[in-house]
């Protein structure tokens, strides 16, 4: 990184620290992204040195994984982690040797014996997990690739997600399972037809936001506390590859 790159970011609201004040990134600090990722302001890195995919008003204090995809209004505690590569069971061993012609120590042996060996055979992974939105991970917890997490589901501390999880349900376990639902069926389904979180918090001022049917019935109606239109958060993305200072 160089001091330019960091006050870009800075000045985009993407965020590498939970309070104003100290940026934890340095000059000469490495960061890791996709160049076609894009994010939203208002979204923060607290560990790591990775971005991802993640929308407005979400924070991990987990490293993340290159390629996931974060709603918006997401909690992410600290030591989340996405278990790859999936190793062949099907196959004579789960080794590397079965599909890793790259791996060094493979490979090494390779140029050691002298041999001529490319019997490597296809090992296909599943895509990285999906965080839909307003989505709470506690600490420590597992999600295997493949997995989408549905809008306002709950993932309880350590629990191991081996499969999609429903849209406000509560999980937890190994493997999680579904321990209740945040709210009734008919209160979810208001919630998912009106995506509140399209909506800045700031613009949802004047119902009890304590209660979910009165910011429903604002969205509803369409109109702010102010009389004005409720219009949805459509910020411009933020490119990374626009940084006018290439990371160090």
């Amino acid at each position: 990184m160089t001091k330019q790159s960091i006050e870009w970011l800075r000045d985009h609201r993407i965020f590498f620290e939970n309070r104003t004040g100290t940026f934890r990134l340095r000059p000469g600090d490495g960061l890791s992204f996709d160049r076609t990722v894009e994010v939203e302001p208002y979204c923060g890195f607290l560990n790591g040195r990775t971005i991802c995919k993640m929308g407005s008003f979400s924070y991990s204090y987990s490293a993340m994984v290159p390629g996931m995809h974060v709603g918006r209004y997401c909690s992410i505690a600290g030591g989340m982690t996405v278990p790859k590569p999936r190793h062949p069971v099907e196959s004579l061993s789960t080794s590397s040797f079965m599909y890793d012609s790259q791996f060094s120590i493979i490979r090494s042996c390779i140029e050691d014996s002298g041999k001529q060996y490319e019997r490597f055979y296809p090992n296909p992974q599943k895509a990285l997990p999906i965080i839909g939105n307003d989505v709470w991970l506690g600490a420590g917890v597992a999600i295997m690739p493949g997995v989408t997490i549905g809008d306002g589901a709950v993932v309880a501390a350590h629990s191991v997600v081996v499969k999609d999880v429903p849209s406000y349900a509560i999980v937890g376990g190994n493997p999680a399972k579904i321990i209740r639902y945040r709210f009734s069926e008919a209160l979810i389904r208001d919630l998912l037809a009106t995506r509140w979180w399209d909506y800045r918090f700031v613009e949802l001022l004047g119902p009890d936001q304590s209660n979910p049917e009165e910011v429903i019935d604002m969205i509803r109606k369409g109109v702010d506390m102010d009389g004005k239109a409720l219009e949805p958060y459509r910020p411009q993305p933020i490119r990374l590859r626009d940084m006018p200072f290439e990371p160090a």
